[in-house]
């Protein structure tokens, strides 16, 4: 048994005769069966790890001679040629999928002697609906037999046109899309596919993604390098110039260039988003737009608003993009089989669109190539706006120069009306209100008009002036002595009322030294208030004090009349105790007698006899001195409560003395109080009375400063009146030089 499985038989012959196996024998030949089992088991593990470890280095060693190189097809022939040497098969090739899932074979190695498969097309209209997702996932199909593998017939043709008996498939993923497949062909005969072999072609596959990942990029990353090099030149040679004209032709002949299409277009909106083609550039062999019709009728108006906002359409095939038939047959008329289409924005608002137009085929655009392209037509609408704002500036100064050269004759005109408006008023510099300015036509009319406005107006005001100035002279002179006249007795006033204001001042005073005494007044009278209400909480006290002794001397009272009682209980009590000692003392000497009679033999009951005797003579003795004892206290208590009962009695006079007392106090304390209300009145009179007179002081206070300030205020009208009346002469002198008649 060799890995778990029959590897053969270990036969024992005897030739020589019959023999009779012992059972020792058959147990070593088993014994040894499994040693031989175990042996091979090292051998196969052997073979297997040294298999592993050519494959770990076949695989290593493809690894490597891949990523020597970065050129996708460098990447692919270095992987057919080695793949081919490590698993010794016919043929090895990588087959590359197009997006409708059609196939090229674009490297291989084959053995010589057996036909080539390089550049073939090969189609299999069942591969994208059974085999794209399981390969994706990482399937790898290993066929030892096309003859015995369920094959179609259709796909046994295929394979058998190129010789092929047996193959293995795995397949190539890069970015996460399927690629193309790495395929082994056995093609000498039917081959039974090891592990190993089918684990290292899915290996060498993983490492062919991952070399293509890398090129993919490398290349990405130059061909980004390139156009972003095209486009700043492109850009650089469309600011060349800032003719609208010279801008389009430069934009469409370079995106040409770029974009390697076969149609670059620019199309110009109107204000009712409709439209023509404005500048064009095409490869020889494909019609000009221009030469056939330049207006597009079939573009929606709806789609202004998404282009505004920066709307790119790609058409990788306008058979199968979702148009207008009248869109789609005016792409067939100038025949266009797929396009690229991105707005032309100056300032926010859209001005056109770029577009590039592949005419050969359809094209599965590249983001790099239509980014570059929305990137160049952002470059065109900035150079546009730089164009239409130069020509706005342009316009702007000419019209500028235009209203300059306008105004500087209207300046000359406006001087020359001037000059004869101030010779036609030269006079009235000289108070001449006479004069008048002739009103013509234009602005200088109408100064004149104002000015003649003005100098009647003047003239008017003057000759009031004069009226009013002759009025003031004679009603000044007519006052001033009543005005003089009024200023003495102003003066008088005040000082009248400068003597009252000393009298009232010494009122007050004495007012106010009347309400302080009040005040020390009413303060003593409610220090001795005070006194009375402390004299009357500390007599309160004592009458409570004495009832409360009065209240203890009866309940002691009652106590020791309670005393005597239970001392007369007690001489009963010590009563019934001697009557009992003396039976008891009667019955000892009964005893004692009987004891007597009956000899010698009783004589401890005589002894008995005698201590009861003893004890009943000490009982009697202990009695009647406890009696004399109880007769001292009946005696002694007997003089208490007579005691207690004439103390009780003088309690009882105290009390009274003392609530008189303390009703004398009370009185006065009410006494007390009156004097209070009344001291307390009169220190508000007098309060009252020294704030009125303050305030009658303030008052006079004020008045005098009244009268003061009418006193001033009169001699300064005296003195007004004397210059009013000399600005009045001055006045009417001044007005004499005006000329108004």
């Amino acid at each position: 048994i060799a890995e778990q499985k029959l590897h053969g038989l270990l036969i024992v012959h005897q030739c020589s005769g019959p023999r009779k196996w012992q059972e020792s024998e058959i147990d070593f030949t088993k014994q040894l069966a499994t040693q031989v089992g175990f042996a091979l088991d090292q051998v196969t593990l052997l073979q297997k790890q040294q298999a592993a470890t050519k494959q770990a280095i076949a695989l290593n060693q493809i690894s490597s001679n891949i990523r020597k190189s970065l050129n996708p097809k460098d990447i692919l022939n270095t992987t057919v040629e080695d793949m081919q040497e490590a698993i010794q098969a016919d043929r090895v090739m990588v087959y590359q999928f197009d997006p409708q899932w059609k196939g090229t074979v674009i490297a291989e190695s084959v053995t010589v002697g057996f036909p080539e498969a390089l550049g073939a097309e090969i189609v299999d209209p069942c591969f994208a609906q059974g085999y794209i997702k399981p390969y994706l996932k990482g399937r790898v199909k290993p066929t030892n037999d096309i003859r015995e593998a369920g094959l179609t017939e259709c796909h046994i043709k295929q394979l058998e046109q190129f010789k092929v008996k047996a193959n293995l498939v795995a397949p190539i993923v890069t970015d996460k899309k399927l690629y193309g497949l790495l395929i082994a062909h056995q093609c000498s005969a039917p081959r039974n596919w090891e592990a190993l072999e089918i684990d290292l072609i899915k290996q060498v596959a993983i490492q062919v993604g991952y070399a293509l990942d890398q090129a993919f990029l490398l290349q990405q990353q130059q061909e980004a390098t390139q156009q972003a090099r095209l486009l700043s030149e492109i850009s650089s040679r469309i600011r060349e110039s800032l003719e609208l004209e010279k801008i389009f032709q430069t934009t469409v002949e370079e995106s040409l260039v770029l974009m390697k299409a076969d149609r670059i277009v620019v199309y110009r909106f109107d204000d009712n988003w409709e439209g023509k083609i404005i500048s064009e550039s095409v490869k020889p062999n494909w019609s000009k737009i221009a030469e056939i019709e330049t207006e597009v009728p079939c573009f929606p108006a709806e789609y202004a608003e998404p282009y505004r906002q920066g709307r790119v359409q790609v058409t990788e095939d306008i058979n199968k993009a979702n148009l207008t038939d009248c869109h789609r047959e005016q792409l067939e008329k100038w025949q266009v089989k797929a396009n690229v289409v991105v707005p032309i924005l100056v300032g926010q608002k859209l001005y056109g669109l770029l577009g590039a137009h592949q005419c050969s085929g359809t094209r599965q655009w590249q983001e790099s190539e239509v980014e570059v392209f929305k990137q160049l037509a952002l470059q065109v609408g900035s150079t546009l706006e730089q164009a239409i704002l130069l020509e706005q500036v342009i316009q702007a100064r000419k019209t500028a120069e235009t209203i300059s050269e306008e105004q500087q004759k209207g300046k000359e005109l406006l001087e020359s009306q001037i000059e004869t408006f101030l010779t036609e008023i030269e006079n009235s510099f000289d108070g001449d209100l006479t004069v008048r300015a002739n009103v013509t036509a234009g602005v200088m009319g109408t100064v004149g008009d104002f000015f003649n406005a003005a100098i009647e107006n003047l003239q008017q005001l003057v000759l009031k002036v004069k009226s009013a100035t002759n009025i003031v002279s004679s009603t000044t002179e007519g006052n001033n002595a009543e005005i003089e006249k009024l200023s003495g007795e102003a003066h008088r006033q005040a000082e009248a009322i400068a003597n009252a204001l000393q009298q009232i001042q010494v009122m007050a005073n004495a007012v106010k030294a009347v309400a302080a005494n009040a005040q020390q007044a009413e303060a003593k009278v409610q220090q001795a208030n005070q006194i009375l209400q402390t004299s009357d909480a500390a007599m309160n006290r004592s009458v409570e004090g004495i009832v409360v002794i009065q209240k203890t001397v009866e309940a002691t009272a009652r106590k020791v009349k309670n005393l005597g009682e239970t001392s007369k209980k007690i001489s009963r009590v010590l009563s019934l105790i001697n009557d009992l000692a003396n039976q008891t003392n009667i019955l000892a000497l009964n005893a004692s007698v009987e004891a007597t009679r009956a000899g010698q033999d009783d004589q401890g009951f005589a002894t008995v006899a005698s201590e009861v005797r003893s004890l009943a003579e000490q009982s009697a003795s202990a009695t009647q001195e406890i009696e004399q004892i109880v007769e001292e206290m009946q005696s002694g208590t007997s003089e208490v409560v007579k005691a207690m009962i004439v103390g009780r009695k003088r309690v009882m006079v105290g009390t009274q003395l003392v609530k008189g007392a303390r009703q004398t106090l009370t009185d006065l304390l009410d006494v007390s109080g009156q004097i209070s209300d009344l001291v307390e009145e009169i220190t508000l009179s007098a309060t009252t009375q020294a704030d009125t007179s303050s305030k009658l002081s303030e008052t006079m206070q004020e008045v005098a400063t009244i009268a003061n300030q009418t006193s001033e205020q009169s001699m300064t009208v005296a003195d007004s009146f004397s210059k009013l009346l000399g600005v009045a002469g001055d006045l009417e002198k001044s007005v004499a030089e005006f000329k108004v008649n």
